[in-house]
């Protein structure tokens, strides 16, 4: 006659243990839809610098370079700063007023109407609906960072 053995390999000393761990677990499970929020403020922080640095070297958000200006001196070194991001829950939003603004729209001082002439929109700061693929990847590389933060186990 030949005796079974079990044992438990699972590593917890009784069942009310495992248990636990698997409500510690499942509860955790329940926080994954707050990681859109808990990365937004990073995300927003990653798209500005993004957008300075666009403007810095005169690309706009896409990545084409700005028009010189008729002059031919570089135009709206001051953009970045003219963009308000709020953060609402996993929501962002980017504002942009003044002459930043009508650049945007292709429609400042002496090129009203000509955006469509010069091929869509004269000097894009911000995207329309369009997200950019550098944004694409800041936001991929956040969430992906959160994630694995969340599977470490850290808040």
């Amino acid at each position: 006659m030949t005796s079974m053995h079990t044992t438990s390999t699972s590593g917890y000393s009784s069942n009310a243990s495992a248990f636990a761990a698997l409500d510690g677990f499942l509860e955790r499970l329940r926080s994954v839809p707050d990681l859109p929020k808990k990365a937004a403020p990073e995300v927003a922080e990653k798209l500005d610098a993004n957008i300075a640095s666009n403007v810095a070297s005169q690309n706009d958000i896409y990545g084409h370079p700005f028009r010189p200006s008729q002059d031919g001196y570089p135009v709206l070194i001051h953009a970045a700063e003219k963009v308000q991001t709020t953060v609402n829950g996993s929501k962002l939003k980017f504002r942009l007023d003044g002459v930043e603004a009508m650049h945007q729209v292709g429609s400042a001082r002496g090129y009203r109407g000509g955006s469509a002439r010069l091929g869509g929109f004269r000097r894009p700061i911000i995207p329309f609906a369009k997200i950019p693929g550098p944004w694409k990847a800041i936001l991929r590389t956040v969430l992906q960072g959160k994630c694995a933060q969340w599977f470490r186990g850290e808040p």
